[in-house]
């Protein structure tokens, strides 16, 4: 019985190698949950890192939320995230145009950058 065993398997096709090729390239992140949905620039195929899909509903929640000036405590205390995180977040929002600060003195606040604000 273990001798026909033996001899089924090894009268099974085997693959000889493995080709890396393929995985020596960087490859886009591909969610196997939600599909990335890719965005054409100059026919090439950018792909959402899941980090920039998180970034931008953040950054909507922020923008929804900060009508009124909020502190870094409050923000951390709305989205459940480190202080460093938040930090991060507003630095860029900032950058972006898309968050300003409104008491420049500690506590310092923040709220959603008005759009005559953007104009000046």
């Amino acid at each position: 019985m273990l001798t026909a065993a033996v001899e089924s398997v090894a009268a099974e096709p085997k693959q000889e190698s493995l080709s890396f090729a393929l995985r020596e390239q960087p490859t886009a992140y591909v969610s196997s949950v939600h599909p990335v949905k890719p965005a054409v620039v100059e026919e090439h195929k950018i792909y959402t890192s899941p980090a920039e899909e998180l970034f931008k509903i953040m950054s909507e929640i922020l923008r929804r939320e900060l009508v009124s000036g909020h502190t870094e405590t409050e923000i951390v205390s709305l989205l459940g995230i480190t202080k460093s995180q938040a930090k991060e977040w507003l630095t860029k929002l900032i950058k972006a145009g898309a968050v300003e600060k409104v008491k420049q003195t500690k506590p310092i606040q923040y709220r959603t950058a008005t759009i005559l604000d953007r104009l000046l």
